[in-house]
C-alpha cells in the first residue's frame, strides 16, 4: 500500500475500515468479496495459528484472481504467516532467556551482596565485643586500632549502601552516568585495592 515514499491516493478512512475489519474477523474483506466489495483493495490477513501478523492489499478489478492465481496467493500468505509465527517465537524465546539471566545476575548480586554486608558487621559487633569485655585489657593504641577498624567498616557499608541506592536510581533513568576510560581505569585500580584489603567479592559488570 506504500511505494516506499509517499503515500498512495488510494488509501483512505473507507480502506482503512476494511483492512480493521479483516484484523478483528480473521477473514478476507474488500474488492471481489461480498464484505466492503466496494473497497479498491482486495485486503487478507497473514496469520498463523489464529495469530495475525499482518494485512496485505491488492488493487484488482471487480473480476476476482482465477483459481490458481489465487491458491498460489494463499500458499504464499500461508508460508509467509509462519515465517512471522516462527520469527515470533525465537524473539520470546530470546525474551524469556534474557529474563532468566537477568534474575540469575540479581541472584548472584545478592548472594555477594549479602557477603559483603555479613564480612564488615562481623568485624564491627567483634571488635566491639571486644571493646565491652576486654576495655580494661587494652591499652589506648589497642584501643584506637579497634575504633580505626569499626569506622572504616562503618564507612564501607555507608558506601555500599550508597552505590546500591546509585544503581537503583540508574534502573529508575533519574541518574545519568558520563564514563570515559581514565574514570574506568581509576575504577579498576581502587577496586581492586579494595578486594586486596578487604577480601571482599566484586563483581563487575561492563557493556563497553
Amino acid at each position: 500500500m506504500y511505494d516506499g515514499r509517499k503515500k498512495c491516493d488510494f488509501i483512505n478512512n473507507d480502506e482503512i475500515k476494511v483492512v480493521e475489519w479483516v484484523y478483528d474477523h480473521h477473514k478476507q474483506a474488500g474488492a471481489t468479496t461480498e464484505t466492503f466489495d466496494h473497497a479498491q483493495c482486495l485486503y487478507l490477513p497473514i496469520s498463523s495459528n489464529n495469530k495475525i501478523y499482518g494485512i496485505i492489499g491488492i488493487r484488482i478489478s471487480k473480476e476476482p484472481l482465477d483459481s490458481f492465481d489465487y491458491c498460489i496467493l494463499l500458499s504464499l500468505l500461508g508460508e509467509t504467516g509462519q515465517a512471522f509465527e516462527i520469527d515470533y517465537a525465537n524473539k520470546e524465546k530470546a525474551k524469556a532467556d534474557l529474563r532468566a539471566q537477568n534474575e540469575q545476575f540479581h541472584a548472584n548480586l545478592l548472594r555477594s551482596i549479602s557477603h559483603d554486608l555479613r564480612t564488615p558487621l562481623t568485624s564491627i559487633s567483634g571488635n566491639a565485643g571486644m571493646l565491652l569485655t576486654q576495655e580494661e585489657n587494652l591499652d589506648d593504641m589497642q584501643k584506637k586500632q579497634l575504633y580505626t577498624d569499626m569506622y572504616n567498616d562503618a564507612m564501607w557499608l555507608s558506601s555500599l549502601v550508597e552505590n546500591l541506592l546509585s544503581v537503583s536510581r540508574i534502573e529508575n533513568g533519574t541518574m545519568k552516568l558520563n564514563l570515559n576510560m581514565k574514570f574506568l581505569m581509576n575504577l579498576f585500580k581502587r577496586l581492586s585495592s579494595i578486594q586486596k584489603e578487604k577480601h571482599y567479592n566484586i563483581i563487575l559488570l561492563m557493556n563497553l
